[in-house]
């Protein structure tokens, strides 16, 4: 349950600051006897919120630092722009999901 609470906060947090360096870090407890790590770093444009665990780690990520995490061998949507992803790791599996943007339709994209 506390994976569905600590990332809305993540991503508020992830929205403040400006600069590459770090605007908030600490630790969680989430009231089930979990116990985890978060650290923002970035701005507005270009920002980074990890967020750790005994379960596993998260990355979201926005502008330049949003390709940082994606699987170098992973195709884009033809002269789309990337808004933002995440990236998590966990119980020996991963997976990361870009949020991109294009002037093309819905149904074009498809």
């Amino acid at each position: 349950m506390y994976k569905y609470l600590i990332l809305p906060a993540a991503f508020m947090i992830a929205a403040c600051g400006s600069g590459d360096d770090e605007r908030a870090s600490g630790s969680f407890d989430d009231g089930d006897g979990n116990q985890g790590s978060y650290s923002v770093r970035g701005d507005d444009e270009n920002s980074e919120t990890v967020i750790k665990s005994d379960k596993g780690e998260v990355r979201l990520a926005t502008g330049d630092k949003a390709l940082k995490d994606l699987p170098m061998d992973i195709k884009l949507y033809p002269g789309a722009q990337v808004q933002a992803s995440m990236a998590g790791m966990g119980e020996g599996q991963s997976g990361a999901m870009p949020v991109f943007q294009t002037s093309d339709s819905l149904d074009h994209v498809i």
